[in-house]
């Protein structure tokens, strides 16, 4: 790191300005709402944390008060293969952080704690954790070593004007996210009032087997996951990009592994896809669609498939086993194609304006952090 700085800016470790480093609570994850929110890696790992899928816990009082998250609040993981992910606290959820994420207190006095979130979101973080990983079969990091990480601080205006400017093409992606989230929610409801809830009788009910080839996505280690290229798609969603792609067009997935068994993910075009990951590729000689079979896994519960106990599966035999009703008809499913198509066509124009507000932000986020862009505040 260069030790040519901006008037007024200086050189600070991640402890120093911190008021408060925790580790999370333990507890087993609950779908009732038995307590408050309670945040893991898994929910940390995707682009954005979606409260509505992060499960509760049962925790006391006094216990509520020394875990609950606040606006603000960075959460790192500190073991395995998403060691230093991290996500600053900008909702206010009723929340608590379980045990295998640290929690850093920015002190408001000296630093904004979202310019220092996106300290934490630069190369510069990540070849520092990947320093510390080193080539560990089990990755992991404490509390201690995290907080050594040193970066540039600005004066307490400026440091707000960075992550205003960063923020504001946050929450354009965030908005665009919730729109592609409504569109979908929009197809799947029709989808269920049209196949599920209008079914009728004589409607011929197949194995998943039948319809689709289910196969397994391809090992690759995360070691092998680069910055830029194809994107990667593991059982809980994208996980970064590689050299090569398996499939050209977009594919439904279903989660195979760990906690997110049964979730369903579907991939971008031209992607790769891991063995995390079951695959239903659409058979030629079937009379159904991408989008007809899209909707039905996003409308099917496929935890009921889960197999093991210590840990959860879903196996190629499993999931052949789910059923699906196929109308007599095929003008139904085309005439679902069409409609369902403008939205998939909104959603994916939604999704090329994304990812060039990413590459905007991942390209600026560099240079006004070193103070090579300046801003006016």
């Amino acid at each position: 790191m260069s030790e040519k700085l901006p008037k007024g800016w200086k050189r600070v470790k991640l402890g120093e300005i911190c008021n408060d480093i925790s580790y999370g609570y333990t507890a087993s994850a609950r779908k009732e709402p038995v307590g408050p929110k309670f945040l893991r890696i898994t929910d940390i790992v995707s682009n954005r944390i979606d409260w509505e899928t992060v499960p509760y816990c049962k925790i006391d009082i006094k216990n509520i008060e020394k875990y609950k998250l606040e606006i603000g609040d960075i959460v790192i993981a500190r073991t395995g293969a998403t060691t230093g992910y991290n996500k600053t606290i900008k909702d206010d959820v009723t929340s608590v952080f379980a045990s295998y994420l640290i929690r850093y207190r920015i002190n408001k006095e000296v630093a904004d704690p979202f310019f220092v979130g996106y300290n934490l979101q630069s190369y510069n973080w990540y070849g520092f954790v990947e320093n510390i990983i080193g080539g560990s079969a089990q990755p992991g990091a404490n509390a201690k070593q995290f907080a050594s990480f040193e970066f540039f601080l600005p004066p307490l205006p400026e440091q707000k004007a960075i992550a205003a400017v960063l923020s504001s093409l946050d929450d354009k992606i965030d908005l665009l996210h919730r729109q592609n989230k409504t569109l979908e929610a929009m197809a799947e409801a029709l989808f269920r009032k049209w196949f599920i809830e209008e079914a009728k009788e004589d409607w011929e009910e197949k194995p998943l087997g039948e319809i689709v080839n289910i196969k397994y996505g391809k090992n690759l280690p995360t070691s092998k996951l680069t910055e830029k290229g194809y994107p990667v798609f593991g059982g809980n969603g994208q996980i970064g990009f590689y050299s090569e792609y398996l499939y050209e067009k977009p594919q439904v997935l279903i989660s195979c592994r760990g906690a997110a068994s049964g979730k369903v993910v579907i991939s971008s075009p031209y992607s790769f896809i891991t063995n995390n990951s079951l695959i239903l590729e659409l058979k030629k000689e079937n009379n159904i669609t991408f989008e007809f079979l899209k909707y039905y896994a996003l409308s099917t519960d496929f935890s009921n498939y889960i197999s093991g106990s210590a840990q959860p599966q879903i196996t190629i035999n499993d999931l052949s086993n789910a059923t699906l009703v196929i109308p007599d008809n095929k003008s139904l499913i085309l005439h679902f194609t069409d409609i369902v198509s403008f939205i998939e066509m909104k959603m994916l124009a939604n999704k090329n304006q994304i990812r060039t507000l990413e590459q905007l932000r991942d390209t600026l986020l560099p240079k006004l952090m070193s103070g090579e862009v300046r801003v006016k505040y």
